[in-house]
């Protein structure tokens, strides 16, 4: 088997493998998010360096930096709905608990609303 082949392979394994925790997750199965990273931590390094390359020199921000932080980005959407949802917190009351402006709150409120809409093909 050539190199390209094993790396083709290891790539395929790696995708399913990514596609199962997704569906775990999706199921409530929190501890998956802890083996899912370290499956996609270096495809995210990946990207983020090939954006940072393309934004020039004047950027400071480290590759590792803005996987990070896209990461924690994902995590307060994520917390945000949950309190919109589960707790049926008001925007300005979501924004206080996650300490972010309720335009942020509000602007990731309707990104839920629009996938939601685009994955069961009703509006909501």
């Amino acid at each position: 088997m050539s190199e390209n082949d094993r790396r083709t392979d290891d790539a395929e394994s790696r995708h399913g493998e990514v596609t199962r925790l997704l569906g775990e997750l999706r199921l409530g199965h929190e501890d998956s998010l802890e083996r899912l990273m370290p499956l996609v931590y270096r495809d995210l390094r990946k990207l983020a360096g090939s954006f940072m390359r393309r934004e020039g020199a004047s950027h400071t921000l480290p590759t590792t930096a803005l996987v990070h932080e896209a990461y924690l980005r994902l995590a307060d959407q994520r917390n945000g709905i949950e309190l919109r949802f589960f707790a049926g917190l008001t925007e300005d009351e979501t924004a206080a608990v996650l300490d972010i402006s309720p335009r942020t709150v509000k602007r990731d409120w309707q990104v839920a609303r629009a996938w939601l809409d685009r994955e069961i093909g009703a509006p909501l």
